[in-house]
């Protein structure tokens, strides 16, 4: 059976026709209207008109009397039984118009209209349009009144949510969700929490699964929530359908072979579907602070996940962290080594291998990271890594068993789960050494068990050589991984042209010591040293390049001949240089000609280093233009230009393919020196690459390639090229995207420039990570209007950046622009910033998101207005002034306890980008403020809080001071990341603990007169008492046919007990007390139907104001 979409509902709450509003006076014609209702000689035709009147004039109230709103609740009470479908219906409809206030809603609990209400929600199919309305109106009551909500609703909406067969039961779940957030209480006490989280892994609301998993969370960080929630219960209704380890429930056997084949196959599909809905849910939740400390703090939910591990379970682990799941062994390697392929376009899509010669070096910290950190920190604890190695090992032992008994024969390109744990367990091994500092990263990478296996001889061979395989595949693994591993530092790095296999310094402090000591070395190398290791590098030996040692080559490029004595040597006196160089050299052996590979990538920007080396002096410059290269090149250029040939390398449909487009690495090479830049004037060049506009992959591939950073040429070929390439400046980098800036700033910025614009902003916010590029926009004086007035976030950014420099804040506070920021960030723009950053991560977890690098600059710390003015010294001499700093510190703290939780976020990433300075740590050092971030992070209530502790703690660590304080707190970093802050001892800190809270959704908390039966009020023999007995076994699902037949029994013996409204209202208030389902409460409902609430019936009824508290 078809569910309703919850849109469609929506659609048709929007589309009801809505009264227009009554000129005032409005009372008297309501009380008139009233009198028409309460007149029990009035017809049915007029009771119909009064509803409709005063569904007209409640658009003119805004709140009611009490009087007034009683008794407009008692008039309606006897209208939402009355027997016609009409009038209850229209009933309803005016009870959701007048429901304007919370006393209302109050009003309708305590005179026991919401038993009726709930009946009416309970209504078979056929009652559509009561239903409808009766749904209405209980929204409406949720989004005025939720604390005056009464139990007989919550207690229709759950049994409406877990039938399986209703049509509107995802609406009853959406109001449960909307009521779970505004009372969680009511929701607790009638089971309601627990149908939530059901649901949020049920296959059957998998479109709404978004907004239920939202639900939880909310209800899991917030700490006037959580005690409402079994943790260990409630999260096992997430764990149980994927831990659990009984087989799938078949369907019985027909007899017909091929039908029961398919129904099992679909029961199959069914169960997997199932497990994979719930595995969804999970892999959301754990990408939230909420859900993974919740997990965390649970001693069975992610162990139990660990200790079960299976195809899916592995799948989703791969997810959290980001990772995309190996699906081939063979494709595995591939796209480990060799990177992703090329494509047929450069226009849409950038090749790993063609970027173009930049040194873009960003430590913006990288807020993905830093969960990966927490990530694994958690995984680790629970036992992941014991029991990856566990997993290789079982599956190596059963691969060994199997190959025994087996035929010899090619290996199975479908990746095992053994191996499958490997590759995970490999992937965290070398991430950790960016995310954990060295002590844990020590433990972790020890695998104490596992090499003591490998290597113990008293274990069974079987053990050992299980173990053996295991290391085998890691260093495999290992091996794959070099020269295209992921970058977990959070360092925004893009290296190409001749730098593509240079290794950067910076990234490391160890690696630059060695380098620095190597160059050394190799500076003062013996000649005949020099003269072996020429020999060792095979090319001085033979002219075919694939056996030459081009790692060795690489090194004597950067090294030896470095040294003019060397370098001397190799261009006179051997042909070292000179076969390099003919390498390149276009001809009909070229390798230029060869389909493009990675390989042959390295090959080629190798030797352009070469190329690099000899426009460092001008006796290299020489013999660059004795050897021919550049003018071959040249010539090249201009033959494909003129067309004659009819095998043209650079053709639009073969450059892709070919390593031709090298030639354009070379030409980058070659524009990043002066020297350089007078060989291209001379031969002519940058005329044929003004020529190559017209055609996409080639203007692509000439001007992603090209050096910026000199002027000249390179910026007057960028400049024209605007016309007739709008993708120029998204590629364009370093001082070219100023260029551009500086172009657009000039021209009237219409609809095609100003996207154009756009593009230009986000290139030039990427070139000024780098302190040069940021001083040059500087010094370009941009105007604030144009950025400003461009409503962009990249101008923003900008503009803060400019901030961060003190000739930036000079030309900031001459503007005027620092005054009124500083108003505008104290008074929203703090909070503005942490809600636009957590909508950010809040996309980035979505469900079945994978971190990608390309996605990075969306999850950078974007620059904050406080943090970046705390980097200068006139900036912090400002912050001082404003007393802003002391406005936070006081927010943060919340001695009254009246600041949200919202603002307190938002206080702390203040003081965090403050605190990232070494000046702006001052200020935290001096308020004590450093403690109480690492005591919320430990042990605040909200989650969410800490979580920005636990971000905020990772930008204070990016100092060496901020570190040392941390150290002093029990917090430490990563040797090689200081953005990220962790806990020493990750199990005895506070960080994924929850302290225990008393349940207070059990209905034992609530009065015994509210729960007790009404049996007792009959003497022994009386049928209504029976009546109700068999009416509340009902609620027994293990007795519910025997009940269901016994009441019907019942019914036709005493029909009199069945037509009393009292015994009927009793019958109601129990159905609101306890648990039945949708099936038992409509049988109930067919027995009391004919039950006639009169006007005397429902004024004769209690008012009881205690059911509304």
């Amino acid at each position: 059976m078809t569910m309703r979409p919850i849109a469609e509902f929506r659609l048709r709450k929007e589309q009801s026709p809505i009264p227009t509003a009554t000129p005032a006076p409005t009372l008297p014609q309501a009380i008139a209207q009233l009198e028409v209702l309460e007149n029990e000689g009035s017809n049915l035709c007029q009771k119909l008109d009064a509803l409709k009147a005063l569904c007209t004039l409640s658009t003119s109230m805004t709140q009611l009397a009490e009087s007034f709103s009683r008794r407009v609740v008692l008039c309606i009470r006897s209208l939402v039984s009355f027997p016609r479908l009409v009038v209850r219906v229209q009933a309803l409809r005016a009870l959701r118009y007048m429901t304007v206030d919370p006393l209302f809603v109050r009003h309708v609990t305590a005179s026991r209209t919401a038993l009726l209400l709930a009946r009416s929600l309970e209504r078979e199919k056929e009652d559509s349009p009561e239903r409808i309305q009766a749904f209405r109106a209980v929204y409406r009551m949720i989004d005025v009144g939720p604390m005056y909500i009464s139990r007989a609703i919550v207690s229709a909406l759950v049994a409406v949510a877990e039938s399986t067969d209703d049509p509107i039961r995802a609406i009853a779940l959406e109001a449960l969700c909307c009521l779970a957030i505004t009372n969680p209480r009511v929701v607790a006490l009638n089971n309601g929490i627990r149908t939530i989280f059901k649901a949020s892994a049920d296959l059957d609301h998998v479109q709404m699964q978004d907004s239920l998993l939202n639900t939880v969370l909310y209800l899991l960080n917030e700490p006037a929530c959580r005690p409402y929630v079994r943790l260990s219960c409630d999260l096992q209704c997430l764990l149980a359908p994927i831990t659990d380890t009984d087989p799938e429930v078949l369907p019985p056997k027909t007899g017909d072979a091929a039908k029961d084949a398919e129904k099992e196959k679909a029961a199959k599909e069914q169960c997997r579907a199932g497990r994979v809905v719930c595995l969804d849910a999970v892999g959301a939740l754990l990408k939230n602070w909420a859900g993974l400390i919740s997990f965390a703090a649970d001693p069975l939910a992610l162990r139990s996940l660990v200790e079960t591990l299976r195809e899916l379970i592995l799948a989703m682990i791969f997810s959290v962290f980001g990772m995309l799941v190996p699906q081939d062994k063979d494709s595995w390697m591939f796209s480990s080594r060799q990177g992703a392929q090329s494509t047929k376009s450069f226009k849409d899509h950038t090749v790993n291998t063609l970027h173009n010669p930049s040194r873009v070096y960003s430590e913006r910290p990288n807020l993905v990271n830093m969960y990966r950190s927490a990530l694994l920190i958690a995984f680790v604890n629970c036992g992941l890594v014991e029991a990856l190695v566990d997993m290789g090992k079982e599956q190596v032992e059963e691969q060994q068993d199997v190959c025994v008994v087996s035929q010899p024969g090619g290996v199975s390109g479908n990746l095992g789960l053994g191996f499958k744990a490997t590759i995970l367990l490999g992937d965290l091994l070398q991430m950790s050494p960016s995310l954990l500092p060295r002590v844990q990263v020590a433990r972790l990478q020890t695998l104490a068990t596992l090499v003591s296996h490998a290597v113990s001889f008293v274990e069974h061979p079987k053990v050992r050589s299980s173990t053996s395989t295991i290391i085998s595949h890691l260093h495999q693994c290992a091996q794959s991984r070099q020269g295209s591993a992921k970058d977990y530092s959070g360092a925004s790095v893009v290296t190409s042209g001749a730098s593509r296999y240079r290794r950067l310094k910076g990234r490391d402090r160890k690696l630059d010591r060695i380098d620095d000591v190597r160059a050394k070395v190799d500076y003062s190398m013996e000649p005949s040293q020099f003269m072996q290791k020429l020999q060792q590098t095979q090319v001085l030996a033979t002219k075919e390049y694939t056996k030459w040692d081009w790692d060795l080559i690489e090194e004597t490029l950067e090294g030896p001949l470095r040294n003019p004595v060397h370098f001397t040597t190799a261009t006179q006196r051997t042909t070292f240089i000179k076969r390099i160089l003919s390498f390149l050299k276009p001809n009909d052996k070229s390798i230029m000609k060869e389909s493009h590979t990675v390989t042959f990538c390295k090959y080629v920007r190798i030797a352009c280093l070469c190329v690099e080396l000899l426009l460092q002096s001008e006796a290299g410059e020489e013999f660059l233009k004795q050897h021919g290269l550049v003018r071959k090149v040249a010539e090249l250029f201009r033959d494909e230009l003129d067309g004659k040939s009819s095998a043209r390398i650079l053709a639009e449909d073969r450059v892709v393919e070919l390593m031709a487009r090298e030639y354009f690495t070379l030409v980058g090479t070659l524009s990043s020196s002066s020297r350089g830049l007078e060989l291209m004037n001379q031969y002519k060049i940058f005329a044929s690459l003004g020529e190559m506009q017209s055609s996409s992959n080639l203007s692509y591939l000439s001007l992603t390639s090209l050096d910026y950073s000199i002027g000249g040429q390179a910026r007057v070929l960028i400049s024209k090229s605007l016309t007739s390439t709008s993708w120029v400046p998204h590629h364009a980098q370093g001082p070219g995207s100023i260029i551009l800036y500086q172009q657009f700033a000039r021209v009237k910025l219409g609809d095609e420039h100003a996207k154009v614009f756009q593009m230009a902003l986000t290139s030039l916010d990427e070139a000024c990570e780098t302190p040069e590029c940021l001083d040059t926009f500087v010094k370009c004086r941009p105007s604030l209007s144009l950025l400003l007035g461009s409503k962009n976030r990249v101008a923003s950014d900008l503009i803060l950046k400019m901030l961060s420099t003190e000739a930036g804040f000079e030309y900031l506070l001459e503007a005027g622009y620092l005054e009124s920021e500083l108003a505008k960030w104290k008074a929203e723009g703090y909070v503005e910033y942490m809600l636009k950053l957590e909508e950010s991560l809040e996309v980035m977890a979505s469900k079945g998101k994978i971190w990608r690098p390309e996605d990075k600059p969306a999850l950078d710390v974007p620059p904050h207005f406080y943090g970046d003015l705390a980097k200068t010294v006139l900036g912090s001499e400002l912050l001082a002034v404003s007393g802003h700093m002391r406005h936070f510190a006081a927010v943060l703290r919340n001695k009254t306890g009246s600041t949200p939780a919202l603002n307190q976020r938002a206080a702390l990433w203040v003081l965090g980008h403050v605190g990232a300075s070494e000046r702006g740590l001052r200020f935290l050092e001096k308020e004590g403020l450093l403690a109480e971030i690492v005591s919320l992070a430990e042990n605040a209530d909200s989650l969410s809080l800490r979580g920005t502790c636990y971000y905020v703690l990772g930008l204070i660590s990016q100092s060496p001071r901020g570190r040392v304080l941390l150290d002093g707190l029990g917090w430490e970093s990563p040797c090689n990341n200081a953005n990220i802050c962790v806990p020493k001892d990750s199990a005895s800190s506070g960080l994924f603990k929850i302290k225990p809270s008393k349940y207070e959704g059990s209905r034992a908390q609530l009065p015994a007169a509210s729960i007790q039966g009404s049996g007792q009020r009959y003497p022994a023999g009386d049928p209504r008492a029976e009546c109700l007995q068999q009416i509340g076994a009902l609620s027994n699902p293990i007795i519910v046919d025997r009940a269901s037949r016994q009441v019907t029994s019942l019914r036709s013996k005493h029909p009199e007990v069945f037509f009393d409204p009292g015994f009927v209202l009793e019958v109601l208030q129990m159905l609101a007390n306890f648990r039945f389902r949708l099936s038992a409460r409509r049988l109930v409902h067919s027995l009391i139907e004919n039950a006639a609430f009169t006007p005397q019936v429902c004024r004769d009824l209690p008012w009881d104001d205690s059911l509304s508290v």
